[in-house]
This record gives C-alpha cells, structure tokens and sequence, in this order.
C-alpha cells in the first residue's frame, strides 16, 4: 500500500509484485516504466478475493502477458489508471483467468496487444467490466480494446473512443453464451474485416 515503483525490470517471470493466497491486495501504487522482458510486467496475482485498486500504471510492458495478470476467481481492478500499457506477447495488458472477477473504475489509455485485447483479455465466466474508458486501445488480432471467451460475462456503462483491431472486432470480442454488453458508448471503432 502506497508504494511507488520505478523502471524495475525483470528478465524472467514478473517485473515488481508476485502475490500468491488469499485476500491480498494493492493499493494506491504507482507503477511507473516497470517491465518483464519474457512475462508479467508489473503483477502476477495468483489468489482469490484480492484486489489492485486505485493505483496508476504508467508506460509499463510484459512479453507475453502485458502489464497485470490475475489467475484464480473472486479478484478485482478498481479505480486503476492505464498509460501506454502493452503486451508484446499472445495476452493482453490485463489479462484475467478465473471466475468471478470485476475490472471497474477503469481508465485505459493508448494500450497494446500483440494478438488479442488491446487492454483486457479474460478467459473465464462471470466477469463484469464495468464503467471504464478505453482510448486508443490497439490489436493484433481479436478485439481492438477488450476480449472475452467464457459464459456469462458483462461490460457495463464503458466507454470505446478508437478502438482498432487488425483483424476482427474493432471494440469487443466477445465469445460465450449469456453474455451482454449495455449502457456503453461507442466511437471509431474499427477493424479491417469485421
């Protein structure tokens, strides 16, 4: 809590903070040109009911798993600020895995994936995204700011201004069944072929 992290950089694994368990969390950080030349860039959260919130995440990277990366359910991103976030890998700078986790709050600014969700990738059920902004958010291939595979999932009152997809789906991507995207707003999206 009210940390702040600068040009801390790692060439295995994760960047600045590995939390494994229950319950942990991350609050009121700044993280600021922190990297993970093969992994995470910033954090690896593998645990239940914690959070990230209320932190800002500044030109920040990961080679294959951007700037956050959340396994298990029950975990949170709330209040959080993204600058120039990017993944040069297969996942996106956010990227969650589990059941039952909430990204909301959220700003995210020019953010970059080398394949799939500009700035959020889940693979997972249940997972609402709720009044967050994207701008400027880019992919390589699916889904210009965010992507989600799995049942159920929701982005709620969110905002989209130039979201661009190389390949398919300029905004969201969205795969599964009883899954719903209402109350957002939606401005130069585009993708070359769909």
């Amino acid at each position: 809590r009210d940390c702040s992290f600068e040009k801390c950089n790692s060439k295995k694994d994760v960047g600045v903070v590995y939390l494994e368990g229950f319950n942990a969390n991350v609050d009121n950080c700044i993280f600021t040109e922190c990297k993970s030349t093969n992994d995470v860039g910033v954090i690896f959260l593998r645990s239940s009911n914690s959070a990230v919130k209320n932190s800002t995440f500044r030109n920040s990277s990961g080679n294959n798993y951007g700037v956050i990366l959340i396994e298990r359910d029950n975990n949170s991103i709330m209040g959080c600020s993204f600058e120039n976030s990017i993944s040069t890998g297969s996942f996106a700078p956010i990227t969650i895995s589990g059941d039952k986790n909430a990204i909301m709050d959220c700003s995210f600014k020019s953010s970059r994936s080398g394949y799939n969700g500009g700035a959020v990738y889940v693979q997972g059920n249940d997972t609402t995204i709720m009044n967050c902004s994207f701008e400027d958010s880019k992919a390589e291939y699916f889904g210009g700011a965010v992507f989600m595979y799995g049942d159920y999932n929701n982005v709620v009152e969110c905002s989209f201004n130039n979201s661009y997809a190389l390949q398919y789906v300029g905004a969201i991507y969205l795969q599964g069944m009883y899954c719903n995207v209402v109350y957002c707003n939606f401005k130069n999206s585009a993708s070359d072929y769909f």
